[in-house]
């Protein structure tokens, strides 16, 4: 019956090479075409092929192999009449059982769970339209197209949740369209337009709203710790709350580098964190700041010692003889009469101060402030890199905040890439971690109300800290390296709202971490 069809070759794109083989019938009315699931060089078909005999001549690379090939398809494929059989393999597969397979091979239990949300809504439509399952040659156009008006109409999903469960079954339907090209006659998601909605404007406290968060007085001693932890948050770089569940005493490490502090740099014995982010697999390198120092020293225990530290009479007690003191404190009280509020002509910025040129008292002044204050940072690094360093000896895979219990994360690889990739594949430890989430934010509400700051989120800390390094001068550049981001894409997504207001100039990320403007 082969007078009645012929096989072609056709090429999914003009610029491919290759080609698939395709059977297909003569005639205007009615014309079917099926794959042969054969593919050949199309260059090689237009020399090689006789379209009279309908096979391939002797040039052609395996001829004889590809010809048994045709011939056992046309066999497969035609009636006694002469028709094309329609093919039943693939198209007649459960997509839901095909689903749950792809389910299983899925390592990260958060991708996981996004998978088993959108079948389950795939489910409930369906059982809707009185279905229990669907074959993938149901999933028509016209099928999809009324699953996505029942998505949009469902008040309990955002446009964005909408977008996002129809890429996700779209991704389903590309992954067997890869393993079988021939599938879908038809491209089911071919006439979806995803609503695109201008985002709203991510939470950023303000530095009002920062400062409170910073020195307001929280009596009860696990909400003071949650606030510190928040502050750590920030600082830190804008670390995501799962890295903050998950960080190590292991992670922190030593190294002598320059601590800034108004525009001063003194070489302190510095900690830094090292760690790998749970949700990319990023390497962050993190160097310790003056808040970072601040609620490492208060977890361990060592309110008081921390407390002395920052107390002005100790301050000034322990650094300058008692003779000293009374002119350190004159000394302030006479800049403030030097320090202008804005640069005017005629003045100059020396170490952060806006004074008049050639004001040798104010420069005097300030160096004289400036060297206790340093003094006191020097004293606060190297005494946490200390202390810490015999922490980390105890227990260094003891996790640094108190969120998640020890005891159920024991015996897991003390590298944290590895660490990371056993807590992503364990339903039961991703489970433990989602708690330990969802307990902080609870805990963080309270502190918000305390610190009179609406809507606080984890993940405010994030773009926090970007607004606070735009306010530093860094570039985008900057930004993307610290917020562990790979592409400028994703950093844009950060920047696009925040106000641009460069108060530092240079030199951003200790101005960042180690100005003391809060607590002033």
């Amino acid at each position: 019956m082969k007078n009645q069809t012929y096989i072609t070759c056709y090429k999914k794109k003009a610029t491919d090479t290759d080609g698939y083989l395709f059977l297909q019938s003569k005639g205007r009315k009615n014309r079917k075409k099926k794959a042969l699931g054969i593919r050949v060089a199309y260059d090689k078909f237009i020399k090689y092929w006789n379209d009279k005999e309908q096979c391939f001549k002797s040039g052609m690379p395996q001829y004889k192999l590809l010809n048994e090939k045709i011939e056992k398809a046309f066999e497969e494929s035609i009636k006694d009449t002469g028709e094309i059989i329609e093919s039943s393999k693939g198209i007649k597969q459960s997509f839901l059982k095909y689903w749950d397979r792809q389910i299983e091979l899925i390592p990260n239990q958060g991708s996981k769970g996004k998978h088993v949300v959108v079948k389950k809504k795939l489910e409930t439509y369906l059982q809707s339209i009185k279905k229990t399952d669907i074959n993938f040659a149901d999933l028509t156009p016209e099928f999809i197209a009324d699953l996505h008006y029942q998505f949009k109409t469902d008040r309990a999903l955002t446009t964005s949740s909408v977008n996002s469960y129809m890429k996700l079954i779209n991704n389903i339907v590309r992954r067997k369209t890869k393993e079988d090209p021939y599938t879908f006659p038809v491209n089911p998601f071919a006439t979806i337009k995803y609503e695109r909605k201008t985002q709203p404007q991510r939470k950023v406290l303000t530095e009002k709203e920062l400062k409170s968060l910073l020195t307001t007085k929280i009596d009860d001693p696990e909400l003071e710790l949650v606030r510190d932890m928040y502050a750590f948050q920030i600082f830190a770089s804008g670390m995501r709350v799962s890295d903050l569940c998950l960080l190590r005493w292991n992670t922190i490490n030593f190294d002598t580098k320059p601590f800034d502090i108004k525009d001063t740099e003194v070489e302190v014995s510095e900690p830094e964190l090292d760690y790998v982010m749970y949700k990319t697999r990023t390497p962050v390198n993190t160097p310790f700041t003056y808040y970072l120092c601040k609620a490492l020293l208060k977890v361990v225990g060592e309110h008081k010692r921390w407390e002395a530290l920052n107390d002005p009479d100790y301050i000034y007690t322990r650094q300058w003889e008692r003779e000293k003191r009374m002119k350190l404190s004159v000394a302030e009280r006479e800049l403030n009469n030097h320090i202008l509020n804005k640069a005017e002509p005629h003045t100059t910025i020396y170490k952060g101060y806006v004074i008049k040129q050639d004001d040798k008292q104010a420069i005097e002044l300030i160096d004289l402030i400036l060297e206790a204050k340093i003094d006191n940072i020097r004293e606060i690094t190297q005494w946490t890199a200390s202390h810490i360093s015999r922490h980390k000896a105890q227990t260094p895979t003891d996790f640094v905040f108190p969120i998640l219990k020890n005891e159920d994360f024991k015996d897991i690889s003390d590298n944290d890439l590895a660490f990371k990739d056993v807590v992503s594949k364990s339903e039961e430890l991703h489970h433990k971690l989602e708690y330990g989430k969802k307990i902080f934010r609870r805990k963080l509400d309270k502190v918000g109300e305390l610190c009179n700051i609406k809507d606080i989120m984890p993940h405010a800390a994030r773009h926090t800290f970007t607004q606070l390094m735009i306010n530093a001068g860094a570039s985008t550049h900057n930004i993307m390296e610290e917020l562990g981001h790979t592409t400028l894409n994703v950093t844009d997504s950060y920047i696009r709202h925040k106000k641009f207001k460069n108060k530092y100039g240079e030199n951003f990320l200790g101005k960042v971490g180690n100005t003391m403007d809060y607590l002033e």
